[in-house]
């Protein structure tokens, strides 16, 4: 998909301002951004030009636009920039400093993880302990109050469960973007995963996942398992 340079940075607005704030986003919010110093018509015109693509979607009950699936799909593959979290990485040292996950080690990634993410952390080692972190975070977000949405979110982790000794399904030590129904585990339209696996200092995987919301600070928690996945393998290479 093709989108004008001046429609990408409108786009990469909304999807932020969105995040942020769970709202729909409307050309004055736009209008008044940093940055965004074109015409509230100019503007009005992108929004419906990102609309007709599939980008944007436009509540009935508001003047505002949201991201599509299709629209936080062009926003994580386009949009962001992937650096290695500085904070994380430091944290994440321990972890690399084993050979071995323990499952006490691998309990205490989960809750550093859910800390620095605020969201759910799931960690599986390679001798099969499951690991999970943040539960309470989840459901105090809005779009977990229903009950529909838990049960997806417990599916999810009883397929993840049920998955860990085979962790080919995700066989990516590159941090992989799950959003909505794009999950191949679980058919939901209301949380997304970024997950990877990531190889141990003993050539071992293992299973790491952060689960959310759909609009999910999908930039912060790539950072996030980037650090990781560079702190094992900085560890695992020769001096």
């Amino acid at each position: 998909m093709v989108i004008t340079p001046r429609q990408e940075t409108i786009m990469r607005t909304i999807v932020r301002e969105h995040i942020r704030t769970g709202a729909p986003v409307g050309s004055a919010v736009l209008c008044g951004r940093a940055g965004l110093f074109w015409s509230a018509a100019t503007i009005r015109g992108d929004l419906a030009d990102l609309e007709e693509s599939g980008l944007l979607r436009h509540p009935y009950t508001s003047a505002g636009r949201v991201p599509t699936t299709r629209g936080f799909r062009y926003y994580v593959d386009h949009c962001l920039r992937r650096t290695p979290s500085p904070r994380a990485s430091a944290v994440f040292r321990r972890v690399a400093s084993h050979e071995e996950v323990t499952a006490k080690l691998a309990k205490e990634l989960a809750r550093t993880l859910a800390d620095l993410a605020n969201t759910l952390a799931v960690v599986a080692t390679p001798d099969t302990t499951f690991h999970e972190a943040g539960i309470g975070r989840l459901i105090r977000m809005r779009e977990f109050t229903e009950e529909e949405a838990l049960v997806d979110v417990e599916r999810l982790l009883d397929t993840l469960e049920s998955e860990e000794e085979d962790v080919s399904v995700f066989s990516s030590e590159t941090p992989t973007v799950f959003i909505n129904g794009e999950n191949p585990l679980v058919a939901s339209d209301r949380t997304s995963m970024v997950i990877c696996t990531p190889r141990l200092p003993s050539g071992e995987s293992l299973l790491v996942a952060l689960i959310g919301p759909v609009r999910m600070p999908y930039d912060h928690h790539l950072r996030l398992l980037d650090a990781l996945r560079h702190a094992l393998t900085e560890h695992a290479s020769p001096a």
